[in-house]
């Protein structure tokens, strides 16, 4: 437990009294529960357990932190890049979308406080990768001038609501032979549920889903003109890049 929370202290925070008030609370735990324990007091023992599971709680979400931050870094694949905003906020309070949380956004080091950035190791990816980008980094970069710069399909990724997920899949389609539009593809392993981007009815890039288990298309709505072609390139690419 010294060892964990020497780690915590080293490379979690700059700051030493959240470290402080652990160890103290840690102490404080052991101390009574191996009084109570030794004079057989049932509410001294209680009471030691009771202080020392918030500070195993602590060290157990601080641990994955750490984890996470140690993943070897992922390289920057040039057609997934989206421009660094040049004067983007720093630290920002963003509600969750449930309403039951808030989160520290950071959009100049790309970081969320969030289940979604931590638990899909965002942090293997680079700054200006468009993968480490989570629904309120989304939402943030939405607002920047770098934004109008990108292509109509990174635009729509962004846009779209949900975050970036941690594969992707960016195509040129074709009809009759001729190019036709630019589309993309994202999904996650073990999610049988695809995000497709490509031209709807409208004329721009509209976000389509695709289940690969069902083979069907989510409302049966799939994009005109190309679905038989999305969908075969899904499949090759899953089959290609999963076991």
């Amino acid at each position: 437990m010294t060892f964990y929370l020497w780690q915590m202290k080293k490379e979690k925070t700059s700051d030493s009294k959240p470290v402080r008030f652990i160890i103290t609370l840690t102490l404080v735990g052991a101390l009574l529960l191996i009084i109570g324990i030794g004079a057989k007091s049932i509410f001294l023992s209680i009471v030691g357990v009771v202080l020392l599971l918030p500070v195993g709680m602590i060290i157990w979400f601080t641990m994955r932190g750490i984890k996470a931050s140690r993943l070897p870094s992922e390289p920057l694949i040039e057609q997934l890049r989206i421009p660094v905003p040049a004067n983007p906020p720093t630290m920002q309070i963003i509600e969750s979308t449930s309403g039951r949380g808030k989160y520290k956004t950071d959009l100049s080091k790309q970081t969320c406080t969030c289940d979604r950035f931590r638990d899909y190791q965002r942090v293997r990816y680079q700054i200006g990768d468009i993968r480490r980008l989570c629904r309120h980094l989304c939402l943030l970069y939405c607002k920047m001038p770098e934004f109008e710069q990108l292509d109509p399909v990174k635009r729509a990724m962004i846009r779209n609501g949900f975050g970036i997920r941690t594969s992707i899949s960016l195509l040129n389609v074709t009809k009759d032979g001729q190019p036709y539009s630019d589309a993309a593809f994202m999904y996650d392993k073990g999610n049988p549920w695809v995000d497709v981007f490509a031209r709807g009815e409208s004329g721009s890039i509209e976000r389509f889903g695709y289940s690969t288990k069902e083979r069907r298309w989510a409302y049966g709505d799939p994009p005109p003109d190309v679905a038989k072609q999305l969908k075969a390139e899904i499949m090759r690419t899953l089959r290609e890049t999963q076991p």
